[in-house]
């Protein structure tokens, strides 16, 4: 791995195309299962109110053929919201499902829309909800997507009931479209608001002040998303704990204002040599852990081993008496959460250095994990 440092910008882009990337996707925003689960009731619920709609008054439907494909479509609209009901219970985090979840609501409702009667349907307000609920949820990327799918699909419909719309009270339609189009881009603009306000308050408030690196606050914030698509299209993922060895000492003899100084060079240090694609933070005092997506275990040793090869470096340079033991961890050998995982390699790396004595030497390892 080259240094950030040393790279010109040509061979910097070379080395960025090689990187794992993250699809789009993955970088969405984690929603809790409590809240996905809260999503679902409301699908439920808007299930029951369009079946009783269409069948409690037989004259709603435009024939007795448009209210057999209702409840058809009714009938499968149930099946696949139970099926991610059940997908999201196993696995919380999946960007693919809350949009195929998210297309199947905005397809049912043009559906419902093509075999109600009226003009002025209530199934058009079940379109604000589905761009309200996606967008609120899981980011401007959905919200945008919604509003462009709501829009195109109401266009569809327009389209096609032509002239039964034309028909109807033209003033009455005329004002229902611009009192709709306008409450959803004024949502728009206000979500999209909130959305940076929220994004610059959570970046702020995730940064460690002294490195600026991510704090442990954010380090949690980002494995979330990142435990959670372990295992997801074969990705994989490795965690180094960096410790920094007689950090006290140094605090001791020349004060805390030089130790902080050595934090920022190290964090540096440790930046410089990892990927766009991973997640460095100070976790504590003298402790660094970096989270490394789309790595083996074996591929986290290498860097672990150019980290401690970089900082003795630096500290011979600056005639400091510092090293670093790191412990290396993998997903989900060691565990399924960020906190499992970091306490069996904390024991292991402690194993190493008693073993050791605080040696660079590898330590002996064991579901294919180690220290260094």
């Amino acid at each position: 791995m080259q240094d950030k440092r040393q790279m010109t910008p040509d061979r910097r882009a070379k080395e960025r195309r090689r990187r794992p990337r993250r699809a789009a996707d993955a970088t969405a925003r984690p929603v809790a299962w409590a809240e996905q689960r809260l999503q679902f009731i409301m699908r439920y619920f808007f299930w029951a109110l369009s079946l009783a709609y269409f069948n409690l008054d037989a004259s709603v439907a435009r024939s007795p053929g448009f209210l057999v494909l209702i409840d058809g479509a009714l009938a499968i609209y149930l099946l696949l919201i139970t099926l991610y009901l059940l997908h999201a219970r196993r696995q919380a985090y999946s960007p693919a499902r809350w949009r195929l979840a998210m297309w199947t609501d905005l397809g049912m409702v043009p559906l419902a829309l093509l075999a109600d009667s009226n003009a002025l349907s209530p199934a058009y307000l079940v379109f604000l909800v589905v761009i309200l609920g996606n967008g609120m949820r899981y980011g401007m990327r959905f919200f945008t997507e919604a509003v462009a799918g709501a829009f195109l699909l109401s266009a569809v419909i327009v389209a096609l009931r032509f002239g039964e719309y034309a028909q109807a009270p033209s003033m009455h339609l005329t004002f229902f479209a611009i009192f709709g189009a306008i409450f959803i881009l004024y949502a728009y603009s206000l979500t999209a608001k909130l959305d940076n306000s929220r994004r610059t308050l959570e970046h702020e408030s995730a940064l460690d002040i002294l490195t600026g690196l991510l704090n442990r606050r954010g380090l949690y914030k980002k494995a979330d998303g990142l435990f959670q698509s372990v295992g997801v299209e074969g990705r994989s993922l490795s965690v180094l704990f960096a410790d920094l060895n007689r950090f006290k000492a140094i605090n001791d003899r020349f004060g805390h204002h030089v130790g902080d100084g050595v934090l920022k060079q190290i964090a540096q240090i440790i930046d410089a040599n990892s990927r766009d694609s991973d997640v460095v933070s100070r976790y504590g005092g003298d402790e660094f852990v970096i989270l490394l997506p789309d790595a083996t275990v074996e591929e986290a040793r290498m860097v672990s081993q150019r980290l401690q090869s970089a900082v003795a470096d630096w500290s011979l340079s600056n005639n400091i008496s510092l090293s670093v033991s790191i412990g290396l961890g993998g997903v989900p050998d060691d565990g399924r959460d960020l906190q499992n995982v970091l306490k069996q390699v904390d024991q292991r790396m402690y194993q190493g250095k008693y073993s050791t004595g605080n040696s660079a030497r590898p330590h002996p390892e064991g579901n294919g994990s180690g220290s260094a």
